[in-house]
């Protein structure tokens, strides 16, 4: 994920990302720098899997996102940041 961000030259700052990639979702999730780039939203697919899913939940948290919905097969997160905007 970072090699095509950084060939695309994209910002640091993400406005939103969707993410689905036919079971993949984990393994792309951890090839993404969540350090250097901040999503404000993201929704990854699911599809019911686990313990995908439940990894997916948990390296996100690690990273400062909260599952904030799930519809169908997509669960949304904010970022910590993102959430404290909206309150302001």
């Amino acid at each position: 994920m970072d090699e095509i961000l950084e060939g695309a030259q994209a910002p640091q700052y993400l406005h939103y990302v969707s993410l689905d990639v036919e079971g993949a979702e984990y393994e792309v999730l951890q090839g993404f720098d969540l350090a250097k780039y901040r999503v404000g939203a993201l929704t990854v697919e699911h599809n019911f899997e686990e313990p995908q899913r439940g990894l997916i939940r948990e390296h996100l948290k690690q990273h400062g996102y909260l599952l904030v919905m799930s519809m169908k097969f997509d669960d949304w997160y904010l970022h910590f940041a993102s959430i404290e905007a909206l309150l302001r």
